[in-house]
């Protein structure tokens, strides 16, 4: 007997920022459960496009956005989920879910809420009055979710942590793409950082651990992909120290697969940031496994739940300098390490974080969510 199909609202705030493929990707991977992208907003610049949009980009960040909480504007949301049919809300990170489940609940579905990091950590730490509110809207986003997602057992800890009955938390893993390595005819990248330029990402700690490299290691380039807040401060860090940085900027999707590479190592030195902002699980680690290139990262958050020292990357004490640098110093001089690495890497993303194999299972929890 032939199943219907089911309709998936996939809830972002903004639709959908540069930073993001991995909800991108995820929703391109459903396949009994047809998406339908809503969201607030569409980014400007973006990487992928909504189906409904619910406030025009001008009136997003005004006070017009608050009339969305009133019943009324509430109830003609919920009446646009359902004329196309949508079955269940499955919103990305906490502030959205906070923003969702009031039309999740007009209209009658399910929601599945999936936290990514920041949103636990961040936006939830402190005692200001943002704070505090913040921390009481996720309250009924626990209470109204059918199946709170965390990408990883850090975030999982601390969805319990912030009260989440610990019976609707579930640890699962959103995965990569699994495809043949690509071939790069592309300038040596050397060591490669790919992410957001932001605290919590750690690039400082790279650039000094590459200066601290020994004398004929260090004239190895590193290679920087993204974009963030700390770029001009990163610039000046890397003349400082004479490291041989280049910053690239964003990079496509298509970009992304050979630039990994090209380099001779994938660094990942997130750290927690001063004001308590840490990764879930960064999807670089599953990217560079995709290409069989070694990791060199840091115990922080997710990051141990795919990286085992010494047999799919290895691992130091985050911020912690020396040790960064000591760990780049043996890939970059052993080139049996480096491949067995990135052997090992593969592997791991083959058995336990391929894409389609972990979408199948997204889809499972939205069977049960609907009972």
């Amino acid at each position: 007997m032939t199943v219907p199909a089911r309709t998936v609202a996939v809830w972002k705030n903004e639709w959908l920022p540069r930073s993001e493929t991995f909800i991108k990707n995820q929703t391109a991977a459903l396949s009994r459960w047809t998406p339908v992208r809503v969201g607030w907003t569409r980014v400007h610049d973006g990487i992928d496009r909504p189906d409904i949009v619910l406030l025009p980009e001008r009136l997003y960040n005004t006070r017009a956005r608050r009339v969305t909480r009133t019943g009324a504007v509430t109830r003609r949301y919920a009446r646009q989920l359902r004329r196309r049919g949508v079955d269940l809300v499955h919103a990305h990170f906490g502030f959205g879910a906070i923003e969702v489940q009031p039309i999740a609940r007009a209209a009658g579905v399910p929601l599945v809420a999936t936290f990514h990091g920041v949103d636990v950590t961040a936006y939830a730490t402190g005692d200001s009055s943002w704070t505090r509110l913040y921390r009481q809207r996720l309250q009924d986003v626990f209470a109204y979710s059918t199946t709170l997602i965390a990408v990883s057992g850090h975030i999982a800890d601390r969805l319990v942590a912030l009260g989440a009955p610990p019976e609707k938390v579930v640890v699962h893993h959103i995965g990569a793409t699994v495809s043949p390595p690509v071939a790069s005819t592309a300038p040596d990248a050397g060591v490669l950082f790919l992410g957001r330029l932001v605290e919590k990402k750690g690039v400082e700690d790279l650039l000094r651990a590459v200066a601290a490299l020994p004398s004929h290691l260090r004239g190895t380039p590193v290679t920087v992909v993204g974009f963030g807040p700390l770029e001009e401060r990163l610039r000046r860090t890397a003349d400082e120290l004479g490291v041989d940085a280049r910053f690239v900027g964003a990079a496509s999707a298509d970009e992304v697969p050979g630039y990994m590479r090209s380099a001779r190592v994938i660094c990942v030195p997130s750290k927690t940031a001063p004001d308590g902002d840490t990764e879930g699980l960064p999807m670089t680690l599953l990217e560079a496994a995709a290409q069989e290139r070694p990791i060199v990262a840091t115990r922080h958050a997710g990051i141990p739940e795919f990286v085992t020292d010494g047999m799919t990357g290895l691992l130091s004490p985050e911020s912690c300098v020396s040790a960064l640098a000591a760990n780049l110093a043996a890939v970059l001089d052993d080139e049996t390490l480096s491949r067995r690495l990135g052997t090992g890497a593969r592997r791991r993303l083959e058995q336990d974080f391929d894409l389609t194999t972990q979408t199948a299972l997204l889809e499972d929890l939205y069977d049960a969510a609907l009972g």
